[in-house]
């Protein structure tokens, strides 16, 4: 009886689509993980928060991050980003 329920939670909390997003995360860098944990916790979007993990590369990490900021410039047209800076 107890090897059965064990079994039925371990697939339940397996398949859960929850764990794979955690999972995703904890397998980023630590630099990564970081970022999106601790730096921007309070500002990204749940989307930005699901799409990040799954980049499969730093170089597109790095990327996504330049976009992040830029897309949050409130003066796009100068080189400081206040948004940024404030943050």
């Amino acid at each position: 009886m107890k090897l059965k329920f064990l079994l039925l939670f371990s697939v339940a909390f397996f398949a859960n689509p929850l764990f794979s997003e955690i999972q995703d995360e904890i397998s980023l860098p630590e630099k990564y993980k970081k970022w999106i944990e601790e730096e921007v916790v309070y500002i990204i979007t749940e989307n930005e928060k699901k799409v990040f993990p799954k980049l499969e590369t730093n170089r597109k990490r790095d990327l996504f991050i330049v976009e992040f900021w830029k897309q949050r410039d409130p003066t796009p047209s100068t080189p400081r980003n206040e948004f940024r800076e404030e943050h």
